[in-house]
């Protein structure tokens, strides 16, 4: 089950860190969510952050008082029990089919990502030279997630940390719940590794690799990108999530990754919720504020949404 972890270990930072938000909503600060009106039971939204250890649940009963409740147990996508199935999928979509990194890094640039590897995650990057750049890059981001943190790269590598996505499914489970997701494996994988251009990818793994080491060679004490948008989780600041994501992204990656499939959700949600069963949806955090935002569109449906309070540290 560990293993699938790896499939969901991008999605935050991916969503975070290149998506535009088009216009601020003054959401309360919670990752938290009822789903309430129209005649149905309460459902329940939960924003996840699928690298930050599921340890805080415990704190907060609240969470698994609801979880219990409900008929069924909704993620991004549903965790196939055929782990290895789910695995091969995304090799396939992770993987250059006719070329290599070397046909896109120089001699300097290889040696210059391959040294970074080696510092964050302890792995040398010709293991991954038929990887699509986009996979380095996220690596990347996983190696100063953990950097941030002060933990080891065996933490991921060795015995996985345990995600609240997989939590949760897995809760649902043992509690005999439907488990459902919003979108198939081959859906999430294209947007993850077919997303952009070879060429963007490209451009974003060089300039998370240079960025990072500026960082390093200036020893600078400034909080870098990653441990702010962690910090962000923490607070639960979903309105501060979308003003950083106006930074980076053009308009066609802001539809594919996050509006276009917050907008495919909700007909399945509402689906779920109108036949008079009652979900504990959980999805990547970046997906709860903005306009498009699923907090936002379950709102247009005439749906009442209130925020729950617990505490994330």
């Amino acid at each position: 089950m560990k293993n699938k972890i790896i499939i969901l270990f991008f999605l935050t930072f991916l969503s975070i860190n290149t998506i535009k938000a088009q216009e601020k909503a003054n959401w309360i600060n919670s990752v938290f969510w009822e789903i309430s009106g129209k005649n149905i039971k309460s459902s329940y939204v939960f924003g996840t952050h699928h690298l930050y250890s599921p340890e805080f649940i415990q704190k907060n009963p609240v969470i698994m008082e609801r979880l219990h409740k409900v008929d069924i147990v909704v993620g991004e996508m549903a965790l196939d029990s055929n782990q290895f199935k789910q695995m091969g999928k995304m090799m396939n979509a992770m993987t250059l089919k006719d070329k290599t990194l070397k046909d896109f890094l120089s001699e300097k640039e290889f040696q210059d990502t391959d040294k970074l590897m080696k510092d964050l995650m302890g792995i040398p990057l010709a293991f991954f030279t038929k990887m699509k750049p986009i996979v380095i890059y996220q690596y990347i981001t996983i190696g100063k997630y953990l950097k941030s943190e002060n933990k080891e790269p065996s933490s991921m590598l060795g015995k996985m940390p345990e995600s609240m996505d997989i939590l949760f499914q897995e809760e649902g489970r043992k509690s005999k719940k439907e488990i459902l997701g919003l979108e198939s494996i081959e859906q999430q994988m294209a947007v993850l590794y077919d997303g952009y251009s070879l060429e963007r990818q490209v451009e974003m793994l060089k300039e998370i690799v240079y960025d990072t080491k500026k960082q390093n060679k200036e020893e600078k004490n400034e909080v870098d990108e990653v441990q702010k948008l962690t910090n962000m989780y923490k607070s639960q600041d979903i309105n501060e999530m979308e003003q950083i994501t106006q930074k980076e992204s053009t308009k066609e990656e802001y539809d594919n990754l996050l509006k276009n499939r917050n907008i495919n959700w909700i007909p399945q949600i509402t689906t779920i919720i109108k036949n008079k069963k009652t979900a504990f949806i959980a999805v990547g955090a970046a997906h709860l504020g903005g306009e498009f935002g699923v907090l936002n569109l379950l709102k247009k449906e005439g749906y009442t949404i209130k925020p729950l309070t617990i505490k994330i540290n």
